[in-house]
């Protein structure tokens, strides 16, 4: 976060009062090998998603290629993010967006199934969240003062708001 800091023209310790480790999580996730090769026909591992926290870090070192990234001015193309040993993918996450008042938008970003049969990816996943009473609120420097597009937020609340938007997406239909 001293990067980010950094990057958006702040003091590097700027996001220091603000940062819990505690409150980051870390997954492990293994897509499993195909029975046949890849075709224009399949499937997402997972679902187009933009990550919540305030940035996402994924390391995928000698795994195939998968994981696709969506320009923000371009919906509907998809571009493949080359895997590069002993590297990270950094995705910007919604509260990222919401504190540089959408001059970082998150990134939208989904996981194709493995090329061959008999290939999986593994990735390893930290997602960066602030300490859950911190103030997530659009900055000066990004316009914030004058043209805030979001109101103040704390993770917590922000978390809870996305798991309720998230569950009524996801609510079966009735039949009637």
């Amino acid at each position: 976060m001293r990067l980010v800091a950094v990057a958006l023209g702040l003091d590097a310790s700027w996001f220091d009062n603000m940062l819990e480790p505690n409150a980051s999580t870390f997954a492990v996730n293994h897509y499993p090998p195909r029975s046949e090769a890849a075709g224009p026909t399949s499937r997402n591992c997972c679902s187009p998603s933009t990550p919540t926290a305030t940035r996402s870090r994924s390391c995928t070192s000698g795994a195939p290629t998968g994981l696709q990234v969506q320009p923000v001015d371009e919906p509907g193309t998809w571009i493949g993010i080359p895997v590069v040993d002993d590297a990270f993918v950094v995705n910007v996450g919604e509260l990222m967006t919401r504190w540089t008042n959408d001059h970082w938008p998150s990134t939208r970003h989904r996981v194709l199934p493995a090329d061959g049969p008999g290939d999986s990816r593994p990735t390893l996943t930290t997602f960066h969240m602030p300490a859950l009473d911190a103030v997530v609120a659009p900055l000066e420097v990004c316009g914030g003062k004058d043209d805030p597009h979001y109101a103040p937020v704390t993770p917590y609340e922000w978390e809870r708001d996305f798991m309720a938007r998230s569950s009524k997406r996801r609510a079966p239909r009735r039949s009637r």
